[in-house]
């Protein structure tokens, strides 16, 4: 599957409901008792400047069973879900959707695997002007969710973390700047080898943007939290 989305264009504004919600007002009973995804690809290309291209992040060889899909069912829908993220790191992770919760509360839950930053300068450097170097050595978090707002926990370990912030054309290296945020960020999670840096980040839901717009400014809130919290108010 590949999916571009080029965010130069004005966005759709309008309402778009959780999973929760879609399946929860179909004019149909639903009852699908499992779902079988098996070696899927994903590639998701996000444009946000008209001098390139955008960047890419890519999912492979991605597995997932998927529960109790539809409307009738008493318990949540759960998907278990495997792969890898930009040929680098393994993810596990569990979603589960309360169909029938007015709210459309949701949780998922991931573990991710010793993953090289380095690995998304394509995706960082045309989005955000941006390269990131180090290491995330794992990576866990909990997003407790529903159609207002989201809670996310989250317990990372990582080591060597550098930032180039690069001017417009995306060539040079600012190096005041760069070497004003390297200050500020912590180089490494902790000293002591079984350390990790623990974080909550609160996100209020934009119902103009879609599923996984709220999963992953979820995500986006823990990890300045756990990394950036002296630059939060300037990111």
């Amino acid at each position: 599957v590949a999916i571009y989305r080029d965010k130069t264009i004005a966005d759709d504004t309008t309402f778009k409901p959780l999973y929760n919600r879609s399946l929860r007002t179909l004019d149909f009973d639903l009852s699908v008792d499992s779902l079988e995804i098996t070696n899927a690809q994903i590639g998701y290309t996000e444009r946000h400047q008209k001098e390139n291209r955008g960047g890419k992040l890519t999912f492979s060889d991605l597995n997932a069973k998927i529960a109790q899909v539809g409307n009738t069912y008493k318990n949540p829908v759960v998907a278990e879900i495997h792969t890898v993220f930009m040929n680098n790191a393994r993810v596990a992770a569990t979603w589960e959707l309360d169909v029938h919760s007015p709210m459309d509360q949701f949780l998922f839950k991931a573990e991710v695997s010793a993953f090289d930053a380095g690995r998304i300068k394509d995706f960082v450097r045309p989005n955000l002007n941006a390269e990131i170097e180090g290491t995330a050595h794992k990576t866990y978090f909990i997003i407790d969710g529903n159609n207002e707002n989201s809670t996310t926990d989250l317990r990372i370990k990582y080591s060597d973390l550098k930032v180039n912030i690069l001017n417009k054309d995306k060539k040079k290296k600012r190096k005041l700047i760069s070497a004003a945020a390297n200050i500020v960020i912590p180089k490494d999670s902790k000293n002591h080898e079984e350390s990790f840096n623990e974080s909550t980040g609160k996100t209020p839901r934009n119902k103009t943007q879609s599923v996984f717009n709220q999963l992953w400014i979820s995500l986006e809130s823990a990890l300045k939290e756990a990394i950036l919290p002296g630059l939060l108010k300037n990111l």
